[in-house]
């Protein structure tokens, strides 16, 4: 499922080039299929606090690139629990 916001390979590319990539698929799932997007947002397990926080605080772009964050932290953290560990789960 990372793999529909992330069109490039996370070891090739910087932070920013990721959050960039991943913010301009929210925005477009903004637009399109926001509930789509809040689907995703759960199989990824975001914080719903962090969640609320985003979308509550937060307007515009600001919103997006919020959004994109937790994304982004989210997955960087389960890349490090995989390596970790050793697991292929998640």
């Amino acid at each position: 499922m990372f793999d529909d916001f992330l069109p490039i390979s996370v070891e090739d590319a910087s932070y920013d080039d990721l959050l960039d990539v991943i913010a301009r698929r929210v925005g477009e799932l903004i637009e399109e299929d926001a509930s789509l997007l809040l689907s995703y947002m759960y199989r990824l397990d975001i914080d719903e606090q962090k969640l609320k926080h985003a979308i509550q605080h937060y307007s515009g772009d600001l919103r997006i690139k919020a959004l994109a964050e937790l994304i982004l932290k989210r997955q960087l953290l389960r890349i490090s629990l995989r390596k970790k560990y050793g697991s292929s789960n998640n």
